[in-house]
């Protein structure tokens, strides 16, 4: 479990005195922060999207140009390739701590509140809480370069080492493709001369049996090998209405940038579903001296964000978005009362309330 940084109240001063030089506070004077008084940021939430595709190589055969003629194979691989098959598109929320979305949390010397939990980059996770999981968020992964499976290596019969032309080596494997068949059918339904002391030995010559046809097949059919690759487009913003294209994708060359056309687009499309209305002078005053007194907070809005290719929808997800929200703030009173540890859970994605809730004894 990956845990975010923990501070005690004992710590705050000179821990978020450089958390904030380093995260270039604006809002908050450091040289004026007093022992139990610490600075925060509050999330602008972004979106982030995992393309998986399989990742296919194919390599002929020796033997590629007689599969059809000795073995009737009609799609036997001809000529070296690599080739991306699109498998799945997922969305995910992501929270960038917003530099003009900075607060500062003011605790009473004697308050119940123990410990505040950060995001690396100075999110608020929340207050008085063990330890919390992070958000998953995707990463790139690529072909490992030695996870091919693209060996023509066999155990070959004598007589088609010593053959002096493909022709010929053709031939002779095709003839053992079918012994082997014929041996293995043999096997199965008990008319084999070779006695079997058990099921399981005779399972072992059928298994036997099998691989060493697929090794012959193989210098006939050639080689289809595959991997998955997930490749991730991120930093998006959920606040940009209609539809843009954010990727493209290439059936020989993966996932690409937005502007390289040899690539089909992939369209992400955003319809906001729920925002924030905007308060007259009066509403934002009162809700101002209420942040200056709190642990400031967000009420998000809401996206429905889907990914389009090909005409096709992928994925589609309603998200909470921070930016399209408002602001509120918890009581400090919450922290103040003798004997009563409250907890609060906040969303690093989108700056919502998780839970508040009384610690348990």
């Amino acid at each position: 479990m990956k845990r975010y940084h923990i501070y005690t109240l004992l710590a705050l001063l000179t821990a978020f005195a450089q958390m904030a030089s380093a995260q270039k506070v604006e809002l908050y004077s450091v040289g004026a922060l007093n022992d139990n008084r610490l600075v925060y940021a509050l999330p602008t939430t972004m979106i982030s999207i995992a393309v998986t595709s399989d990742v296919i190589k194919e390599e002929p055969g020796p033997l590629s140009l007689y599969a059809e003629r000795f073995l009737g194979t009609q799609d036997a691989v001809m000529e070296p390739a690599e080739r991306y098959r699109l498998k799945e598109v997922s969305i995910f929320p992501q929270g960038i701590a917003d530099e003009e979305q900075r607060y500062a949390i003011e605790f009473k010397r004697n308050s119940e509140a123990t410990n505040v939990a950060l995001t690396p980059d100075g999110i608020l996770v929340g207050i008085n809480i063990e330890e919390v999981e992070a958000i998953a968020q995707p990463t790139d992964v690529l072909p490992d370069p030695n996870g091919w499976d693209l060996s023509f290596d066999a155990a070959f019969p004598l007589e088609y080492i010593q053959a002096t032309t493909a022709a010929a080596k053709a031939r002779i494997l095709a003839d053992n493709i079918y012994r082997i068949r014929e041996n293995r059918d043999l096997v199965i339904s008990g008319e084999s001369e070779q006695p079997f002391a058990d099921g399981e030995a005779l399972q072992f010559a059928v298994h036997r049996l099998d691989q060493q046809e697929r090794a012959y097949v193989r210098q006939f059919n050639g080689i289809k090998a595959s991997q998955t690759a997930v490749q991730v487009v991120d930093r998006l913003s959920p606040t940009e209405t209609g539809q843009r294209v954010v990727a493209r994708f290439s059936e020989q060359l993966g996932l690409l940038p937005a502007d390289d056309l040899r690539g089909e687009p992939i369209y992400l499309d955003i319809k906001i579903i729920e925002q924030a209305a905007v308060l007259d002078e009066k509403e934002q005053q009162r809700l101002e001296r209420r942040l200056k007194k709190g642990i400031v907070y967000r009420i998000p809005g809401s996206v429905r964000a889907s990914v389009i290719y090909k005409g096709q929808t992928w994925s589609t997800r309603q998200l909470p978005v921070a930016q399209l929200g408002s602001l509120e703030a918890l009581d400090m009173v919450l922290f103040n009362t003798k004997g009563k540890t409250t907890v609060v859970e906040i969303y690093p994605t989108n700056g919502g309330l998780k839970s508040v809730r009384e610690a348990d004894q």
